[in-house]
């Protein structure tokens, strides 16, 4: 990634409040940037800056699309395809559409489960399907 998009990056970050209420900006902001998000959701999550959201209900052994074995992390989310699949972080990379609810949710390995870490429902006391409030 060149200096320039990690810029671009920051300053659409920084400027995400004023973006969200548009919902294509999320979309298209987690498309661009499909494979830096993981790398910083991770980083911060290690660093304890962020918290974990919720624990995936399956045990995730290989990836869907190219069975390779899931360690560490993966990306339970929407292909290019149009298909669900957990992904490998290679599969993601080349076949996923980014990280974000509705996309894409990132799980990292603690202990024995894996932990949704970010595009988890941003709303969890919502049901899936509820309509949560406009923000």
């Amino acid at each position: 990634m060149t200096d320039s998009s990690k810029r671009d990056f920051v300053e659409l970050l920084l400027n995400a409040s004023s973006n969200a209420s548009d919902p294509g900006a999320a979309a298209a902001f987690s498309t661009k940037f499909k494979d830096l998000i993981p790398q910083v959701a991770i980083a911060m999550w290690q660093l304890g800056l962020i918290g974990d959201v919720s624990v995936h209900p399956d045990e995730i052994e290989t990836c869907d699309l190219c069975g390779a074995d899931v360690d560490d992390v993966f990306v339970e989310g929407d292909t290019l395809m149009g298909e669900w699949a957990n992904m490998c972080q290679d599969c993601y990379s080349s076949q996923g559409k980014g990280i974000g609810w509705g996309i894409g949710a990132l799980y990292v390995k603690s202990g024995e489960d894996f932990l949704c870490i970010s595009g988890g429902n941003p709303h969890p006391e919502f049901e899936e399907g509820e309509d949560a409030p406009e923000e």
